[in-house]
């Protein structure tokens, strides 16, 4: 067996699952604060009727804890990988699907566990292993809300990445497979620094590439670059100014393409297919930022969607 193999095997045997259980109940403050980062109205979130959090929100209430803690899986996989030479990482891959919603003073435990890690792949910005992870996320009467799979490229940084072509904005044949059924309104937004910064920020991330222009650069990024909770609460920004209001939004998959830097312009774009799933896009000059696929349930259909799951260990 290879050096480099080795590290995958490794890793994939000594790094235990781990449990995160929230200091602080979910609460409307954090909404308001997420919801103004992304530019989403948050007064519907102030009406004391409203007891549900927005979806996706769903992997905050555990963030503080899991960043912070050196056993949790993704310091685990920083730690080792850092020290074999891989001290980069950038998210790839964010899949999130809801299944009941957290409620205003529900506290969350979340369970995360190494899905999967691939071997040394070669990539644009340089060397290094896609790390998966899992985490699901548990109310205090173990009621499992929901699940998230993160896919992470640790990597060693190479030289930058060549600038794309500029888009035509034409939709790739790959798009959809469908005829589209309904085209969504477009939506703009230009990014600033306030933008990358302020959205990390409120989604307690203290990732440097977020906010550490000369870190970002030094490997190999143009400039800081946004967060993938930021991309995905755009998303659900955009969905939720767009979608019918008879729908339940149940499931975001979505994969990143080129970062989005302060300077950028950000355009939105989707359509509905035949099987009601919409298909999202979001270009910058640069290229595509963001392709997300986003599944709905009728409103007759809310409520628990997945059987409850058991109390988690300590």
């Amino acid at each position: 067996m290879s050096n480099n193999s080795a590290i995958e095997e490794r890793l994939k045997s000594q790094i235990a699952p781990f449990v995160a259980r929230a200091e602080l109940p979910v609460d409307r403050g954090a909404i308001r604060r997420w919801c103004s980062a992304i530019g989403l109205d948050y007064q519907p979130y102030l009406d004391p009727q409203r007891v549900e959090a927005p979806m996706a929100m769903l992997h905050f209430w555990t963030v503080w804890e899991t960043t912070r803690s050196p056993m949790s899986v993704n310091q685990r996989l920083r730690s080792e990988l850092t020290a074999a030479g891989y001290p980069a990482i950038v998210a790839t891959n964010y899949e999130l699907e809801q299944f009941r919603a957290a409620r205003i003073g529900d506290m969350l435990t979340t369970r995360i566990r190494l899905e999967d890690i691939s071997e040394e792949k070669q990539t644009p910005l340089g060397v290094g292993y896609f790390a998966t992870e899992l985490h699901e996320f548990v109310n205090a009467d173990g009621g499992l809300l929901g699940q998230l799979r993160i896919r992470c490229l640790f990597f060693r940084p190479g030289a930058p990445p060549s600038p794309r072509p500029k888009s035509t904005g034409a939709t790739p044949p790959t798009m959809a497979t469908a005829r589209p059924v309904d085209t969504l309104a477009p939506l703009d937004i230009a990014v600033n620094a306030t933008t990358v910064i302020a959205g990390a920020l409120a989604f307690n991330d203290f990732e440097l590439v977020h906010h550490d222009r000369d870190l970002a650069r030094s490997q190999g990024l143009p400039d800081i670059i946004m967060n993938s909770a930021t991309s995905l609460g755009l998303v659900y920004r955009y969905l939720t100014e767009t979608a019918a209001p008879d729908q339940q939004l149940t499931r975001i998959a979505m994969k990143l393409g080129t970062p989005c830097v302060p300077g950028d312009r950000l355009s939105f774009s989707g359509h509905q297919g035949a099987d009601r799933a919409l298909d999202i896009r979001a270009m910058t000059g640069r290229g595509e930022h963001l392709r997300a696929t986003a599944s709905f349930a009728s409103a007759a259909a809310s409520g628990e969607r997945a059987p409850s799951a058991s109390k988690p260990e300590a």
